[in-house]
């Protein structure tokens, strides 16, 4: 929902999250309100995969705004930012109540959990979904580059850069973690 203050979807949000096949690492459960979190919140629940989509965002405002998450050390030393399991997602797809909100969970499944959608589908996500595609090891200059270039290194994960969903690395994930 927000990314300063660190902000968590509740609602319906959750709800999709879980009917997509996913468990929230922090818990949040169908209904819950929206939780301002710390980096200690999240650094604890060591999620596999984060979803990054806040309120009324667009991928390209989202992707605007990364530096706020950049900026942070406790950023670069979640696992799933080490790994590239991050994501930006269009907010809009999440946030309309109606049937808008079925795409949202049939999108949330193909891209967490692999299941199958037809390329009509997919061609109507190719501007509301992107994976980033960096691995990070803190040990090297790595973090410092991604850290500059963080915008860039997120690609579409429908249509452009990936064939299919099918073809997207699928890992589990907490942020929404698969069963």
């Amino acid at each position: 929902e927000g990314l300063a203050p660190l902000c968590t979807g509740g609602g319906w949000l959750p709800d999709m999250k879980e009917r997509a096949g996913c468990i929230d690492a922090l818990g949040d459960r169908p209904g819950c309100k929206p939780k301002i979190r710390t980096w200690k919140d999240i650094q604890d629940a060591d999620p596999d995969i984060i979803l990054i989509s806040p309120c009324s965002g667009s991928p390209t405002r989202t992707m605007n705004e990364l530096h706020l998450l950049a900026s942070a050390a406790e950023f670069w030393s979640l696992r799933c930012v080490q790994r590239g399991d991050v994501y930006v997602l269009d907010h809009s797809i999440f946030s309309r109540p109606g049937p808008r909100l079925i795409d949202g969970i049939e999108m949330l499944a193909a891209l967490l959990k692999g299941c199958k959608v037809d390329d009509d589908r997919t061609k109507e996500w190719t501007s509301l979904a992107y994976k980033y595609e960096c691995r990070v090891d803190m040990g090297d200059s790595t973090a410092a580059h991604c850290t500059t270039e963080l915008a860039q290194r997120f690609k579409p994960c429908f249509g452009g850069h990936f064939a299919s969903a099918a073809d997207i690395p699928l890992t589990s994930d907490r942020l929404v973690r698969c069963q």
